[in-house]
């Protein structure tokens, strides 16, 4: 499998090695310091793995909704608080499948 890698720091590497251990590839690895080059990309990976944090939601969503590149999102500091009480427990985001 082909994957972006959004999130460089410590977990990302940890994810790179692992993907790659399984005989995955992640394509490209982006961090906060270049992302704004996603804008430009074309679809590059069969999925996302986004473990950067909140403020890069804005630009990998709109990468995903042009590219139709199926995203795996986990944000530290992101918190959602359900517009109405959970459907199971834990809960979910206000719009997420």
């Amino acid at each position: 499998m082909n994957i972006l890698l959004i999130g460089y720091g410590r977990m990302g590497k940890l994810i790179e090695q692992t993907a790659q251990a399984a005989g995955d590839r992640v394509v490209c690895a982006m961090d906060l310091d270049n992302l704004d080059q996603l804008a430009a990309m074309d679809k590059t990976a069969d999925v996302i793995l986004d473990f950067s944090n909140p403020s890069a939601f804005a630009l990998v969503e709109a990468y995903v909704r042009r590219t139709g590149t199926p995203p795996a999102f986990r944000h530290h500091g992101l918190q959602c608080r359900p517009a109405r009480p959970p459907a199971r427990p834990g809960g979910l985001c206000p719009g997420a499948a």
